[in-house]
């Protein structure tokens, strides 16, 4: 960021990242940023979709949510934990996404980055919680606060 003027930050926020690996290594670099962003961001949806299904399935075995969740296909892929999770994401999406606002982008990258953080924080609050309350788990390293 310390690459380009503040005028420039503020004039391109839809497309910093591009914008900054333009002015740092040309048209070539700035394309290469920016399909390895869509790469990162493809892999972060991959993997977000595999650990609510397994999430889902798991709440359904523990009788928490029906047992339609943990239905899988011939090839063993709990297809409606899938097809649900695809549901909601696009229901989020379209009742975030206005195409005639020049905020619409913003708007849908603040809730993606709320909900990065979150996950996050519920990774540290669970690490946490877990060395609290399980002091006796076999363990061959001990973590220092």
């Amino acid at each position: 960021m310390m690459i380009l003027p503040l005028d420039d930050i503020y004039s391109h926020p839809a497309e910093l990242l591009a914008e900054m690996a333009k002015k740092l290594g040309g048209e070539k670099f700035s394309t290469f940023i920016c399909v390895d962003a869509v790469i990162v961001l493809c892999g972060a949806v991959l993997t977000s979709i595999i650990g609510i299904s397994g999430l889902l399935v798991r709440l359904s075995k523990d009788r928490i949510l029906p047992d339609s969740f943990a239905m899988t296909n011939s090839r063993g892929a709990p297809y409606v934990s899938i097809i649900s999770f695809v549901v909601i994401s696009i229901t989020l999406f379209l009742s975030i996404y206005d195409p005639g606002s020049e905020r619409a982008i913003n708007d849908f990258a603040g809730v993606y980055s709320i909900a990065f953080l979150s996950v996050l924080l519920c990774f540290a609050a669970g690490a946490i919680l877990l060395k609290l309350y399980r002091p006796r788990i076999a363990r061959l390293v001990i973590a220092q606060w």
